[in-house]
């Protein structure tokens, strides 16, 4: 190579510019992607090229933080209504376009890129126009660091601002966790400097392997392509450290080979897994580490930095260009392939309640498959101060949408909004109906739906003073639904059990969370229908939780506790509405799954 190397320059300049793409990064607008984190049956993300290690990494972001998520093919197969699927493309390439218009209608997108309908430097008319006729149609548009780093095969803005990206979003979808730029900022300049040892270029002489332990092993794609785009030679493979006995160890045994370790101060069996492996492998090969400073996931940007230091490196000093790389122009035959393709086709809702349906299209759907009718019971009764009277019917309609989104070929019956509540009728707005009167209307609701043969019906109730009557009319609510099989998802003291325990994780007491109107609902209705909460009347309630709840409650909740308010809503925090739903909606999936009604005898809590 003679003379100064522009390619060499340009990546250079990228390289030391990453703490201001960083901060430029965060500041980009996020969509408001609530009701998907709340609603979505699962995750599918995927990308082409280095976007698909972002999509692994938002994958695993997900799921260690409670969503389904996966990585899936481009296309989407095997994608069912319900699901989203999440692509990365920073340049919105053709092949991608091509696979987001054969997306079926009823799979919500969400799309990563740079490029913006109304920024002509973004990319060019033929993509702007995609992407403008695409939000149309439904498609969610989350934008990343605009720099379109065309020209050389090497990426370095692209791949580090969307990991921060893939961060961003999965807090958008309801994922809790400190952003701490400054701190990734501060890291990231500790990894550009000279002094912060890198792999020498002596790893690039012989065969050698990427290491991490656990999950992070998935998120390591795009430093395996840095070799393959950096330096033109076979993107290394990256390994589980325990998956290295099961074969890889066995096949290099004979050869050199480096085993290089991305390490993370937090994974504590990493440095015995590292050990071990030192043990076992013969002299002529060798363990190196490189160290990151934060803990998962912030130690993406460390180790991203430091390989692509190490990568450049190498490449500079084996005098490589990858300005005019070989096949160049000649990729046309896949690269542009879908160029011309259409927009996805409008999104469709998927419409899990029954009444956005028409008689004629609910027909030919039971008539086509399979389904399972849910019926949500709430209640129209006081809940103190603070909350409103609807509280226990719109909570139960929240949990029958999303598990609905978690059932195969579910529908959803509105929730009904009157039920048991006697033990509130001295609070004003309170309405309770009869037995009587409740087992009639129930009867007529259930042989309605059953008329028509769904296969089956599942009933559960968000108000506690249903479930023992639910309970003791069991089999005369399961003759009514005849012929579908009657699931009865009474399960109130389990459910009970396991929000407090999940309150607990975040020093909330039982009494504290409480059985009626305390930090459990109004933290639920804070996520809900935070305008519905009047927090200037948040009082603590009955906190001592050792009378049984029958005893407490009937006949008349007003006189041991005239505030109606058992527990202490105080501490509510709209940061655990979503994870009490889920909880709530995992317990009821729980029951589905077993396939038979619970018949509780205990006393029952209330919520």
């Amino acid at each position: 190579m003679n003379g100064p190397d522009p390619e060499a320059s340009r990546l250079a300049t990228a390289l030391t510019d990453l703490p201001r793409a960083l901060r430029h990064a965060a500041d980009l607008p996020m969509p408001d992607l609530r009701k998907l984190g709340l609603t979505t049956r699962r995750f599918l993300c995927s990308g082409l090229g280095s976007s698909l290690a972002h999509a692994r990494f938002l994958a695993a972001q997900l799921s260690t933080g409670g969503f389904a998520a996966q990585t899936l093919s481009l296309g989407g197969e095997g994608a069912s209504l319900g699901d989203t699927l999440v692509v990365f493309s920073q340049g919105l390439s053709a092949p991608v376009r091509r696979h987001l218009a054969a997306v079926a209608p009823g799979i919500d997108i969400v799309l990563i890129t740079s490029v913006d309908p109304e920024v002509p430097a973004s990319g060019s008319v033929e993509r702007r126009e995609w992407l403008r006729a695409a939000e149309r149609a439904g498609l969610y548009r989350v934008p990343m660091m605009g720099t379109m780093e065309y020209g050389s095969l090497v990426r370095i803005t692209g791949p580090i601002t969307g990991y921060l990206t893939a961060l961003r979003l999965a807090n958008a979808l309801g994922r809790p966790s400190a952003l701490r730029l400054e701190e990734v900022v501060d890291e990231v300049v500790s990894c550009l400097d000279p002094k912060r040892e890198v792999p020498g270029t002596e790893v690039f002489d012989q065969e050698y392997s990427l290491l991490a332990t656990g999950i992070y092993s998935d998120c390591l794609e795009n430093l395996s392509l840095k070799v393959q785009e950096g330096l033109l030679a076979p993107a290394p493979p990256i390994l589980s450290v325990d998956q290295v006995a099961h074969g890889p160890f066995q096949e290099a045994y004979p050869r050199p080979r480096h085993w290089v370790a991305f390490t993370r101060p937090e994974a504590v069996e990493e440095a015995e897994s590292l050990r071990r492996l030192r043990q076992m492998i013969p002299a002529h090969q060798t363990v190196l580490e490189v160290p990151a400073a934060m803990e998962f996931p912030w130690s993406i940007f460390a180790h991203e930095v430091l390989w692509t230091r190490a990568v450049l490196a190498n490449r500079e000093a084996r005098c490589i260009s990858t300005d005019a790389w070989p096949g160049q122009g000649k990729d046309g035959a896949l690269y542009d392939w879908g160029g011309k393709a259409p927009a996805p086709a409008p999104r469709q809702a998927a419409m899990p309640c029954l009444e956005d349906w028409t008689s004629p299209e609910l027909e030919a759907r039971l008539a086509e498959k399979p389904a399972t009718i849910v019926v949500p019971l709430g209640s129209t009764e006081q809940h103190g101060p603070h909350l409103p009277l609807g509280t226990d019917t719109r909570i139960a309609a929240a949990l029958a949408e999303r598990l609905s989104r978690r059932l195969p070929h579910a529908l959803v019956l509105p929730a009904l909004a009157f039920g048991i509540a006697s033990e509130h009728q001295s609070f004003a707005g309170t309405i309770a109906i009869a037995e009587e009167t409740f087992m009639a209307f129930l009867s007529d609701v259930l042989r309605s739906l059953a008329r028509h043969e769904p296969s089956e019906i599942l009933l559960f109730s968000a108000h506690g003073g249903n479930d023992a009557f639910l309970r003791k009319h069991h089999d005369l609510l399961a003759e009514a639904s005849a012929p579908a099989q009657f699931l009865l998802a009474s399960v109130p003291d389990r459910i009970t059990e396991s929000l407090c325990s999940l309150a607990a994780e975040s020093g909330v007491s039982e009494g504290e969370a409480g059985w009626h109107a305390g930090e459990l609902e109004t933290s639920m209705m804070l996520g809900l229908q935070p305008a519905s909460v009047r927090t200037d009347q948040l009082r603590p309630g009955h906190v001592d939780l050792d009378l049984p709840a029958d005893e407490l409650f009937y006949p008349d909740l007003a006189e041991r506790v005239p505030s109606g308010v058992v527990g202490d809503p105080r501490s509510a925090s709209v940061l655990r509405s979503e994870a009490y739903l889920s909880r709530w909606v995992e317990e009821l999936l729980k029951f589905y799954r077993s396939r038979a009604s619970v018949h509780q005898t205990k006393g029952t809590k209330k919520a």
